[in-house]
């Protein structure tokens, strides 16, 4: 009897061990469902400003802006001040437009393929008809020889004589002009209308296409946008 006494002893002994070890352990389920319900849950993803402004500056330097060129001509603006006729060759000294002109004046050999158009009829005419106090506009190639006298001398490519009256002058320009009509130096783009004339050096008439790409005298506006290049109508077109 006292063995059995000792084996009941030691059973309820182990069962009240196992029950405190029981109710003494951490119930840890509900933390381990919050954990799994915190892992499952995810931010979403949010790029940074400094990204997406990166971006967008990207997208605009890829815009493609008309940029103004350099012409290959100068346009001399002035009054003629002298003109000479010395062994056959006809020159014109012209003082400078204005304070920010490079040279005060440029004497200007007229050469026979020295092109001479009235701005008031859009023809061309004869370099007789140069005198002195005329104002003109003398386009001179910017790489062309050019003396270190004074005045200096060079040739010029064409003389426009500026007769016509203020509410009348066009503007006009020196250059080629691509298959969208615009400029060399990208600042000009012609708009050809039914009025438009474009005929070459003796008077025949051409056509739109035949002008392409060719040096042509352009007298335009007087409306110019401003756009860039700047566009306006032509009135008249001499393909040189």
């Amino acid at each position: 009897m006292k063995i059995n006494k000792k084996i009941i002893g030691l059973g309820v002994a182990t069962t009240f061990l196992l029950t405190t070890m029981v109710a003494c352990t951490p119930d840890t389920s509900d933390v381990k469902d919050k954990n799994a319900d915190v892992e499952v849950i995810e931010q979403p993803t949010k790029e940074p400003e400094t990204d997406k402004k990166d971006t967008d500056v990207k997208e605009e330097d890829t815009t493609a802006v008309p940029v103004e060129g350099a012409s290959k001509y100068v346009d001399y603006k002035g009054k003629v001040s002298e003109v000479s006729n010395e062994d056959g060759a006809t020159q014109a000294v012209v003082d400078g437009e204005g304070d920010a002109v490079e040279f005060k004046n440029i004497k200007f050999n007229i050469a026979d393929d020295t092109v001479v158009v009235s701005d008031n009829t859009k023809d061309i005419i004869t370099a007789d008809k140069i005198t002195a106090e005329n104002m003109v506009e003398v386009f001179y190639d910017k790489d062309a020889p050019m003396t270190k006298s004074l005045p200096p001398m060079t040739n010029a490519k064409a003389i426009i004589l500026r007769e016509a009256s203020e509410e009348d002058k066009l503007g006009v320009k020196l250059t080629s002009f691509n298959q969208d009509l615009i400029s060399a130096d990208n600042a000009l783009q012609l708009n050809i209308t039914d009025s438009t004339v474009i005929v070459d050096k003796s008077g025949k008439a051409m056509t739109k296409e035949e002008m392409i790409n060719k040096e042509v005298v352009a007298f335009y506006g007087p409306a110019v946008t401003a756009s860039l290049p700047g566009q306006s109508n032509a009135n008249k077109i001499i393909v040189l």
